[in-house]
């Protein structure tokens, strides 16, 4: 009888063991822990990897975690609802695709980390007007950012039109003379990133004073500079 009492006991201990080993997980937990795990990757993997986002990668990243958001949205209880300036309107799923769509900007500006190129941005610039002054417009087009390029300049003609209408009637270069630097992270209109900006004061042969000239740097995915835009003021300022 001892002995059988103590099979008896045993075999219960391990149907019981048996039972938690093996015991279902419902599908739709499963499914928002596999949904929350991606979505936890992708916001590491954002913050880790990829220093100095480009606009493309932001929209991309930004997409797949709202998608992430509704797929966990879709599995939750109770009804969730997400409204945007009194224009649009949802709940579920779509409420929480949504709230991560339209919190972009404060998403963004805490998870991407920006980095500054460890090179300085003053060759980067100084070649640029070297080939600005060359009078070969292809030769400064080519310096320029491809994103400045995509936004603002989009072929080599446009830009052939803008350095006629600018430089064109100034004449040579006499003196450039650097009057301020400034630094700027992410500029209202402008793609997230480090930015700088240097400030001249320019003589040409052609005018009676001066141009005022600003030459902005970004830096790009590869943590190097790279032009962004080009400015000189229309009128003659003393020198």
């Amino acid at each position: 009888m001892p002995d059988d009492t103590l099979k008896d006991g045993d075999a219960g201990s391990h149907q019981s063991s048996t039972s938690v080993i093996t015991g279902s997980i419902n599908i739709n937990v499963l499914i928002a822990f596999i949904f929350g795990v991606v979505f936890l990757a992708i916001m590491l993997g954002f913050a880790v990897w990829f220093p100095n986002p480009e606009p493309f990668q932001v929209q991309v990243f930004m997409t797949v975690l709202s998608l992430a958001a509704a797929g966990v949205g879709a599995l939750l209880p109770g009804v969730f609802h997400f409204q945007y300036q009194k224009m649009v309107r949802a709940s579920g799923a779509l409420a929480l695709f949504g709230v991560v769509w339209f919190s972009q900007p404060a998403i963004v500006k805490s998870v991407v980390t920006l980095q500054t190129p460890s090179d300085s941005a003053d060759a980067v610039i100084a070649q640029f007007l070297s080939d600005l002054d060359s009078k070969d417009p292809a030769k400064s087009y080519a310096d320029l950012d491809p994103l400045a390029q995509q936004m603002f300049v989009p072929t080599i003609t446009v830009w052939q039109q803008l350095y006629a209408t600018n430089l064109g009637r100034l004449g040579g270069l006499q003196s450039r003379v650097l009057s301020g630097t400034n630094a700027a992270t992410s500029p209202s209109g402008l793609p997230i990133g480090l930015y700088q900006t240097h400030t001249y004061l320019s003589k040409y042969e052609g005018i009676q004073g001066c141009r005022q000239e600003a030459v902005t740097v970004r830096a790009t995915q590869e943590k190097k500079w790279q032009v962004f835009s080009y400015l000189i003021s229309p009128t003659d300022i003393p020198c």
